[in-house]
């Protein structure tokens, strides 16, 4: 079952205690929004869970795992995954490339066959199968931001944090 698990979890800059005490856990498929003004510490928990900047205290937990001091590659790979507000895509590649490209970080392009049937099974159900040997500058927001997801679905993560 897939669990990830935050316990007393704090962040601060300098004087600025932008986390303080904040404590989840989600246990098997769910979906969660957190929601607040601008400043409440929405992106800086995000960048915790994904390695992107460490807590200052407390600890992340996912499937068992701790991964609050990894790096945001081991967490990927631990199966934490997530999107950006600004999304951005290999622009000169088609959409069907940049699919390749979580492929290629994590060492699975030798799987060749099977990685092209991943990649259009992740088109087919983004809806942008008719789109893949068009290049990423030519796609809308919209499409680029569906992009970035199939991307991200590359991984089979087990968890993915929306990012909007």
């Amino acid at each position: 079952m897939i669990q990830l698990k935050v316990t007393n979890l704090e962040k601060r800059f300098g004087g600025n205690h932008v986390l303080q005490g904040v404590n989840l856990e989600v246990n098997g498929p769910e979906l969660i929004g957190v929601l607040g003004p601008n400043g409440a510490g929405k992106t800086t928990l995000t960048n915790i869970l994904d390695g992107a900047i460490k807590p200052t205290s407390g600890t992340v937990y996912l499937n068992g795992q701790r991964i609050d001091q990894l790096a945001p590659y081991e967490v990927a790979r631990a199966g934490l995954g997530r999107t950006f507000q600004v999304t951005r895509s290999f622009r000169r590649m088609t959409v069907l490339e940049n699919l390749y490209v979580p492929a290629l970080a994590m060492g699975h392009m030798s799987q060749g066959a099977a990685l092209t049937e991943k990649a259009m099974e992740v088109l087919e159900f983004l809806t942008l199968d008719h789109l893949r040997n068009e290049y990423a500058r030519a796609l809308s927001g919209g499409q680029q931001k569906l992009l970035e997801l199939g991307r991200l679905l590359m991984l089979n993560p087990d968890v993915i944090i929306l990012v909007f």
